[in-house]
């Protein structure tokens, strides 16, 4: 019994552990809730589970959009692999046709060893109208975000972002 109360008063004066917030990959700056988001994981209130590779990667497709959304350069060249030099200095405004809202489908997605492709239809408003259009995009993996989309195949996309 004294050991046991020996052992409740050491761990009493231990510090409490301090959570560390893993980055939640599916919320980007912009959205009304990543500052709710950001505050609940550092309280430890909750964390972002793991995500399987191909959510990883569907996801990393969809942040690209986001980030243009948001005009985040640092948030949409996360998630892209080769950018071109320059390119980031555009993104404030190559995203102004996605930021009233965009909506954005996973149609098909393929995964081979150490490449990913993913098919998805994108739409939003540009030139006064409802665009669609459908590509098919590259993907490398990525330490930090699972997956890159690489540039070269969002260029090829025919969309007027890249």
């Amino acid at each position: 019994m004294l050991s046991t109360l020996a052992l409740l008063a050491t761990l009493a004066q231990a510090p409490a552990p301090v959570p560390t917030a893993q980055p939640f990959l599916d919320v980007p700056p912009c959205s009304y809730a990543a500052g709710a988001v950001a505050r609940t994981a550092q309280l430890g209130i909750f964390q972002g589970s793991p995500a399987t590779s191909s959510e990883l990667a569907r996801n990393a497709v969809r942040q690209v959009f986001e980030g243009l959304k948001c005009g985040d350069i640092a948030w949409t060249t996360r998630f892209i692999a080769e950018l071109p030099q320059g390119y980031a200095t555009g993104i404030p405004q190559l995203g102004a046709a996605l930021k009233p809202g965009f909506d954005f489908e996973v149609l098909g997605l393929q995964m081979e060893g150490q490449s990913a492709e993913v098919r998805f239809r994108l739409a939003y408003r540009g030139q006064g109208r409802r665009m669609e259009r459908t590509a098919t995009v590259q993907l490398v993996p990525d330490a930090q975000t699972g997956w890159r989309v690489l540039f070269g195949s969002l260029h090829e996309s025919g969309l007027p972002f890249f």
